[in-house]
């Protein structure tokens, strides 16, 4: 009985040596790939693009390559996407195959299709003719029929200084019509200068290695400035040459009439508000409170031959925003991963609008830098806009924005900066592992306890079911499975099925058990045991039929078939 033990012991290990289960894991163990990785293609011109489907992890023809327009040619698992002329501006390739497991792994190549601007031009917006020097005007470049407007960069020209570089916000792929703007204050260095502007695709390292470059025409530049009668040898100087003052502020300005060409009491002073004393041709204007947003000062003299020589001051009158405030467009709650908002800073009361920055951020991440093109002079309400996608790192994170009042160098040296409140973001998303995947086999003694980590993170907290084999004993604890003293039985494969109201993933685990090793020693112990007495038995036998003279250990093996001695005498030995 115990032999027949043993036997089915060592036939069930040999068994369990040469069971296989093959591991499955929910995840892609690789995708297709494209060559190129990503195309950038001119409307109406042809293209191509090759596909590898995969390496190892094909089953039969569950393969395949679908696209929106051209034609697939197969070579084994590479595939050939061809087209003449790529006309479709929504265009999309996508290869992909299944898996043994039912899996479906795909990968896409990123298209863009471009078309350079069919024109370009340039303007002023709301102004003809000549410019007075110390105004504000503001230029307008208009680019028709282009795509994609997004990699589009305009920069403003005057002569060959570049004066600013702009960008579009738009998202859209296909051909638009985009007027871009940059303010401007002439003096009268640059009467006779000419403004234009340069629009450049810049398209990334898969685009065109000369990007395409369209310009406007020139717009030559009349700039007056006062009195320029060429009589004037001097001009009036201010001192300081520019004022910026808070709203409500005090404020005081020195001009010097003239130094040599005064003739009498022929100069002055014309100002809004505030009042003005003299000493000489030197002149002093003061004001308590500067409330005007429209005030002005122009120091003159007037000369010998009756002609009249002036200067201006310029003034910037600004306001901090009263207030800052953050929120989403259209959204309110949790939002989910890899969709697009837009985040809205809403501006109160600030003046001048033109001079505010507005700057998005995600924690201490700066998201983009914003300004506004309205030329209004006095508070204003203004809000500004960016798109985010979210992810899940962003989950917990806090948006906020900050308005900075950008004055220059005559301005404060602390530019005046409000700041909007925070705004937690919750972003939900789905199942993610938490540490390596596990082996394809786990491999475990019988009567030893067993742990299978399920773990996964994700928002909201996901949930666990576990799927195991038949008379199975466990107990689990969420996303670990706890089996104490494990056996025979529970061999085979656990499903863990994880889940949140984002989606749903599973992770599978394969148990091999293999006997204890005290078995064998026990066997081994048995078997030496059986044999000693075995052999005991042996001897006892041959010295009962010889009870005298000498004898070979051959003999005693060889059981003979005669007389055997008798019980008594063997009690004796």
């Amino acid at each position: 009985m115990f032999c027949c033990c043993i036997f089915l012991a060592v036939s069930l290990l040999h068994s369990l040596c040469h069971f296989h289960v093959s591991g499955y894991d929910p995840s892609c163990t690789e995708f297709p790939v494209f060559t190129p990785s990503a195309l950038v293609v001119k409307y109406g011109d042809p293209a191509n693009v090759t596909c590898v489907v995969c390496q190892k992890d094909c089953s039969g023809d569950a393969s395949g390559l679908e696209h929106a327009m051209g034609k697939v040619t197969q070579n084994g698992t590479t595939m050939f996407w061809t087209v003449d002329r790529l006309t479709e501006w929504d265009i999309f390739v996508m290869c992909y195959y299944n898996t043994d497991a039912g899996d479906h792994c795909s990968s896409t190549v990123n298209i863009t299709i471009y078309q350079p601007p069919e024109s370009v031009s340039i303007s002023f917006v709301n102004h003809t003719g000549m410019m007075f020097e110390n105004q504000l005007y503001t230029l307008q470049c208009s680019v028709q029929n282009v795509a994609p407007v997004q990699s589009l960069t305009v920069t403003f020209y005057r002569g060959n200084t570049a004066l600013g570089h702009l960008q579009s916000n738009s998202e859209q792929k296909k051909p638009v019509n985009e007027t871009f703007t940059l303010n401007i204050t002439p003096s009268r260095e640059d009467d006779g200068a000419q403004y234009w502007c340069e629009t450049k695709l810049e398209l990334g390292p898969a685009g065109p290695q000369r990007p395409p470059v369209v310009t406007s025409e020139k717009l030559p530049a009349i700039v007056h400035w006062w009195f320029t009668d060429s009589s004037c040898t001097e001009f009036p100087v201010f001192t300081p040459s520019a004022l910026i003052v808070k709203y409500g502020d005090p404020a005081n300005a020195t001009c010097d009439a003239c130094q040599k060409d005064c003739s009498g009491d022929g100069f002055g002073l014309e100002h809004a508000v505030g009042k003005v004393t003299g000493h000489g041709t030197t002149m002093f204007w003061t004001v308590d409170r500067l409330t005007k947003w429209d005030t002005y000062l122009i120091c003159y003299y007037n000369t010998d031959a009756g002609d009249q020589c002036s200067s201006t001051v310029n003034i910037t009158i600004y306001q901090p925003p009263e207030s800052v405030s953050i929120s989403f467009v259209n959204h309110t709650g949790m939002m989910f991963e890899e969709q697009q908002y837009t985040l809205q800073c809403s501006v109160q009361n600030v003046a001048p609008v033109q001079n505010l920055t507005v700057t998005f951020y995600r924690g201490n991440t700066a998201l983009g830098h914003l300004q506004s093109n309205s030329e209004e002079k006095k508070p204003v309400n203004e809000t500004f806009t960016l798109n985010t996608n979210s992810s899940r790192e962003d989950d917990g994170a806090q948006y906020w924005c900050e308005a900075k009042l950008e004055l220059g160098p005559a301005g404060p040296q602390r530019p005046p900066v409000v700041t909007s409140e925070k705004l937690p973001a919750i972003v939900h998303y789905g199942p993610e592992l938490i540490g390596p995947p596990n082996p394809d086999v786990i491999t475990v003694t019988e009567g030893d306890t067993l742990h299978l980590n399920c773990s996964f993170v994700g928002n909201p907290s996901p949930s666990y079911t576990w799927t195991v084999p038949v008379n199975s004993s466990l107990s689990d604890n969420g996303g670990i499975l706890t089996i104490k003293s494990i056996g025979f039985e529970h061999e085979g494969q656990y499903i863990c099925t994880v889940s949140n109201t984002v989606g749903t993933v599973t992770k599978e685990f394969n148990i091999d058990v293999q006997a204890s090793p005290l078995i064998w020693i026990i066997a081994g112990v048995s078997a030496a045991v059986l044999f000693v007495i075995i052999l005991c038995v042996l001897c006892c036998r041959f010295y009962k039929q010889n009870r005298k003279g000498s004898y070979n250990l051959k003999d005693v093996l060889r059981f003979p078939k005669h007389t055997a001695l008798p019980l008594q005498n063997c009690e004796n030995v």
